[in-house]
């Protein structure tokens, strides 16, 4: 006849990690984010989208914006490369959902058109700072991503600090063209 086995401890264990991997399956941790975005980010009303007069400017009726270094800035803490916590670049020609969908966007992240990005066919389009927490920056860069995807990317600044980071703000310095003066 059979002889009982008794089992080991580690089969056991692995048995208890198994079920529980199972039952995390479902927990998804862009479903959390995606939660998030909806709460900070809130989606416009498709009425609201079709009653915005916000007109957008033909490329040609834009100058070249260059984003002045006193703009809000996130720095890489392994790097020199700073973001514009408040500035990205957008191609609405060939946005998801059209014209409709560049008016959400607008609406949704309160966001301006300021001038055209230094990328052909691309405008510079200012949102609300989300703040110097590279958390918030993050969550405002994936809730436009999630939508947007490759269409809007944000901003990193171009000039290269004459000074060591030593925080997550700007460090000020005349950059360099001098003082004043935007690169």
């Amino acid at each position: 006849m059979g002889r009982m086995v008794k089992p080991r401890y580690s089969t056991i264990l692995l048995g208890l990690l198994g079920i529980s991997a199972l039952e995390l399956i479902g927990c998804h941790p862009t479903r959390a984010i995606a939660d998030e975005c909806a709460s900070a980010y809130q989606r416009p009303a498709a009425v609201g989208v079709a009653n915005d007069t916000t007109s957008i400017p033909a490329l040609s009726a834009l100058a070249l914006y260059h984003p002045a270094d006193s703009l809000p800035q996130l720095y890489k803490p392994d790097s020199t490369v700073r973001w514009f916590r408040d500035l990205f670049y957008a191609h609405f020609g060939d946005f998801p959902g059209g014209q409709a969908g560049v008016h959400s966007f607008l609406l949704r992240f309160h966001a301006r058109i300021v001038g055209l990005a230094d990328t052909a066919g691309w405008y510079a389009v200012r949102i609300p700072d989300p703040g110097p927490d590279t958390a918030r920056f993050n969550l405002l860069r994936f809730c436009i991503g999630a939508d947007h995807g490759v269409y809007v990317r944000p901003a990193y600044s171009r000039s290269p600090s004459l000074l060591p980071v030593t925080s997550s703000h700007p460090v000020s310095h005349p950059g360099p063209h001098g003082a004043g003066e935007s690169p």
